[in-house]
């Protein structure tokens, strides 16, 4: 199973040290079915602590077919 990131929609910064990241994304390769993408938007509240970004708190949503 491949997942690569499609592009950016949000990064908005709540504090300095905390961020809100939605991103989407496509997932390839699963056997359950074989050829076919699933599109996926993940959301992620990121903390900098001690310089480094961490994901805190992340989700998934798989997009329906034929929505955006």
């Amino acid at each position: 199973t491949t997942a690569t990131v499609g592009g950016n929609e949000a990064l908005d910064f709540l504090a300095p040290n905390v961020a809100y990241l939605r991103v989407r994304s496509d997932m390839v390769g699963d056997e359950r079915s074989p050829g076919q993408t699933f599109r996926y938007r993940r959301t992620m509240l990121l903390t900098k602590l001690d310089g480094v970004w961490r994901i805190a708190r992340g989700h998934n949503t798989r997009i329906a077919d034929g929505l955006e």
